[in-house]
């Protein structure tokens, strides 16, 4: 415990030292990492006994940001504007590295803290659209690189802050979880979600945001949980028949999509829940969903090919089976009659997923019993195409 409290003291220092000392841009550049090195340390641990200590470097943490802003309110100019970004960077580190505590209840007993650290925010032009997609994170990095540029120490400094991008998200994520968050900031999210939910290329971008908290190790799944609640709240009411015939160009959101999908599917597999399992479910469905039909197929097939597990594989040809079905019953509502018939796009498609599962293309039959779950799904597919040609 005596570690914790030199550690504390000098946290504590830092704050002080920041009022009184010259050159204070400097002097935040050099106190900075060191600060947040030991509270990347304590925060990484599971020793539920310290974390009252760990609460009071965090509030210490809490007050060096506090100094940052009053000798923000002191400077003009560039000066001003990298001191801000870096204070911006800095709250984000914080919140993200309050959100990793292992301590039971996260939700209720970090909730103060966040609350305090989300009051800079709007101090340094952060607003929850901008966290959430990511251009307020972006805008804050290449202020700081702008002014740094050809500077060899730039990157090691910014080092310091590199659970920011996380801390971005999760500022937002506090907000829905605690309603002081939400106040701190003035902001209503459901007036954010609902700029975000209007554009597509924005809910993109916030799926590919916060698959990063869904695929880290470092955060609970109470805090996972209430990141799917999220997406679930900005993917409501979101239709596939608005957007699938669009003749746009979306490919340059497919290698992120299909990451953030990968996210996703890992919480599917791992969540220790069965109802959070379906939580993650349905928030993959829905991202699919989003996906135009020209691109939501070699999305699937990428999945497939890239997964190693049976019994994804096997959710994956399902969600094939769906979109014959459910294309097929669309592009037949708009036709006469006696021209209906199995959606040519989907319906080769799937038996290209079909021929790749039944016949691997290391040659031979599928392993059994190893790969019986997408087998049977396979033939459920094979069966509900069958059925569709027939009954046309």
């Amino acid at each position: 415990m005596s570690c914790y409290l030199v550690l504390n003291i000098f946290v504590c220092s830092v704050a002080v030292l920041l009022r009184i000392q010259r050159l204070h841009l400097e002097q935040v550049k050099v106190a900075l990492p060191i600060v947040l090195g030991v509270l990347n340390a304590i925060s990484s641990e599971d020793d539920e006994k310290d974390f009252d200590t760990m609460n009071d470097l965090f509030i210490a943490s809490l007050n060096i940001g506090h100094s940052i802003q009053e000798i923000c309110q002191t400077m003009e100019g560039q000066k001003k504007e990298e001191l801000c970004a870096i204070l911006g960077l800095y709250t984000l580190q914080n919140i993200a590295l309050l959100s990793r505590s292992r301590q039971k209840h996260i939700a209720t007993n970090s909730s103060f803290l966040v609350t305090k650290f989300s009051q800079v925010l709007p101090f340094c032009g952060l607003s929850y659209f901008g966290l959430l997609t990511g251009s307020d994170y972006d805008e804050l990095c290449n202020k700081i690189h702008k002014v740094q540029s050809g500077i060899e120490d730039d990157d090691e400094f910014m080092d310091s802050f590199a659970y920011g991008i996380n801390g971005s998200c999760l500022a937002v994520i506090w907000a829905h979880i605690s309603e002081d968050v939400a106040k701190a900031t003035g902001e209503q999210l459901i007036v954010v979600f609902d700029e975000i939910r209007r554009e597509r290329s924005k809910r993109w971008n916030v799926v590919g945001m916060l698959k990063h908290m869904l695929s880290s190790i470092d955060y609970s799944w109470e805090i996972k949980s209430h990141v799917l609640d999220v997406l679930l709240s900005i993917l409501y009411g979101i239709h596939r028949e608005e957007h699938n015939h669009y003749d746009e160009d979306f490919s340059i959101f497919m290698p992120n999509l299909f990451a953030s999908l990968k996210a996703i599917e890992k919480a599917i597999m791992e969540a220790p829940y069965p109802l959070l399992r379906k939580k993650a479910f349905s928030v993959f469905k829905k991202v699919v969903s989003d996906i135009p039909s020209s691109q939501r197929f070699d999305i699937l097939k990428a999945l497939i090919v890239n997964s190693n597990s049976s019994s994804m594989i096997a959710i994956l040809i399902d969600l094939v089976k769906d979109e014959v079905l459910v294309d097929t019953a669309q592009e037949n509502s708009r036709k006469e009659q006696k021209c209906k018939e199995i959606s040519p796009f989907w319906g080769s498609n799937a038996l290209a997923i079909i021929e790749m599962v039944l016949r691997p293309p290391n040659g031979g039959p599928p392993s059994l019993p190893d790969n019986s779950e997408p087998v049977c799904t396979t033939l459920q597919l094979f069966c509900s195409i069958i059925l569709l040609i027939f009954n046309f």
